[in-house]
Parts: structure tokens; sequence; C-alpha cells
């Protein structure tokens, strides 16, 4: 199955917007922030000794023959797509093209669409031969032991994929307890430029880039999927933990970030001791966050 142990080689699209969106639609999916469950998934694969290559097509605004031009050149053993409602077509539509010249590479969608849509594409598009279902960081690790021949996929936990014509959905996975024990999403695996405002405060092109300090939330607004996706729970990782992180990005010269936790302010306290943190390692970064009712925008000085 080409390149086994060290040389198996992974590529990540970030899809771009279906064609049938309209205007405010495409506005509002083109991705402005670095698409961190991807850059999550190559840091943990890298760390295994994979290869990882990642095009972020909606921050490229790349066309789908761009794109298949690009997973051309990379010639990977396994694709993998993140997508949700607004970016699925697109990524079935350039995985159909990858197939058709590339037989044997194994195409894997993630992400929201792929968990509340796993068998739908399965039927609809039977060049994609599995879906991951919720977060993919212990599943990719999985995936990567079945493709080198160790693991069969009915073993795996969270995934859909076929069997003699049928679709099997093996059992949920549990989880991530400890999300302070995943390594930093490895943005030097896109070399785009993200610049973002939110809510109108952020507006000068600094170096800008994302992270989470938490995962899921406790709510249910019926708009949004991330507590059905996270099983209405808040993970959070620990302040060092994400302490650390952001001094990494300050080492690495960003200027501006924003939280996009699900529920940032879940926990008032964690934000607070966040808070001091930044103020005590006299860090000068603008940043903002999403929290359970607003939007804010906080500015942290050592001045």
């Amino acid at each position: 199955m080409g390149r086994l142990s060290r040389g198996m080689k992974f590529s990540f699209v970030n899809a771009g917007p279906n064609a049938d969106l309209d205007e405010r639609e495409v506005k509002k999916s083109v991705g402005a922030w670095p698409p961190l469950g991807i850059l999550y998934l190559g840091a943990v694969l890298k760390l295994r000794g994979a290869e990882v290559s990642v095009l972020d097509q909606a921050a490229k605004g790349f066309t789908i023959e761009e794109t298949v031009k690009w997973i051309k050149s990379q010639d990977p053993d396994v694709l993998g797509f993140s997508t949700f409602a607004t970016s699925g077509r697109t990524a079935a539509l350039i995985s159909r093209e990858v197939k058709k010249d590339n037989p044997i590479v194994k195409v894997a969608f993630g992400s929201y669409y792929a968990t509340f849509n796993s068998e739908r594409i399965l039927k609809k598009y039977p060049w994609v031969d599995v879906t991951v279902r919720g977060e993919g960081e212990q599943i990719i690790i999985d995936l990567l032991e079945h493709f080198e021949g160790k693991k069969p996929l009915k073993d795996i936990l969270g995934i859909s994929f076929r069997n003699s014509g049928n679709i099997v959905s093996t059992t949920d996975r549990p989880l991530i307890e400890d999300v302070s024990s995943l390594p930093f999403p490895d943005r030097s695996l896109v070399d785009d430029e993200y610049h973002s405002v939110i809510a109108g405060a952020i507006t000068a092109p600094k170096k800008f880039t994302s992270l989470v300090s938490s995962r899921g939330c406790v709510y249910s607004c019926r708009f949004c999927s991330c507590a059905r996706f996270a099983r209405n729970r808040w993970r959070p990782r620990s302040v060092r933990n994400t302490m650390e992180e952001v001094l990494f990005l300050a080492s690495e010269g960003y200027e501006q970030f924003i939280f996009v936790d699900d529920n940032f302010t879940a926990n008032p306290k964690n934000v607070m001791r966040l808070c001091r943190e930044m103020r005590r390692e006299k860090l000068d970064m603008e940043w903002a966050c999403e929290g359970e009712l607003t939007t804010r925008l906080m500015k942290c000085s050592g001045k």
C-alpha cells in the first residue's frame, strides 16, 4: 500500500466552500483562522514518524482543479478532509477526481460534517473509504496502524467504513479526557497568513493565529452543534499548558490570537487565572474569545 512505517504520507485538505452557497455563506465559511483540527492531527502523526502535508483550500481560494493538482503533487497514501456542511460537497468532488487518477489512495472525511453524516457520506460517495466521528487525534493513530497492516478497521472506535458492501459503524470513541496531553497544533504545516476582524475590534495586519484552552460546551443552544459534538461536556486544558502555547506563540512572533473554544468563559476562575498569568509574563498581545453570550476583545499588556 505504498509507503509503510516512517515513510507513510498523509495529506490533509481544509475544503473550501460548496459552489452552491450564497455570497453571505461563502464569507462565513472561508477560513480566516488556521484549521486547528488538521494541525493537531499533523502534530500527532509527525510524532509517530509519518510524513504530513496540509492545504488550506479555503484560505488560499484554490479551485477544485488547483486542489487536485496539489494533491497529486504530494502523492499521499492517505488523503484526509476536514469537512463542514458548507464544504462537504467540495471535499467530495475533489476526492472523486483524485481517486479516479489514483484508486489506491485512501480517502477519509472528518470533523462535524463527517461526524453527523458518517453513513450518509459513505452511501452517497463510494470513493470515500472512512469517515471519522468526533475527535480525531487518537483515531488517526489507529488508522495509521491500520494502513500499516497492524490493526483491522473493526477494532478502531469512532469510525464508519464499508465491509463487503455493507456500512459498518464502530462504537463511539470516548472523549479525550486529558486535553493537556495533546501536542500543540503544528502551525508550520500551513504557509498562509491569517488576519481576522473580531467584532470590528482587531483590524491591524499583525501576525495572527488561533488556539483553544478547552473543548466542548455544556449548553444546548439549538443553533449550535458544538455541544452535541462534545457530548455536552467541557474539558479544559490546564492554565499552565495553555500558557506554554501562548508563550510559544509569542516567541514565534505572533501579536494577535483568538481563543476558539466552544465556550471560553465556561469557568470564569480559569479565565482569571489565565489572564493573571499573561499579565505576569508581561505579554503585549491582542486577543479575543467567544463566551456563552458575547464576543469580547481583550488586550493583555504588562504595562
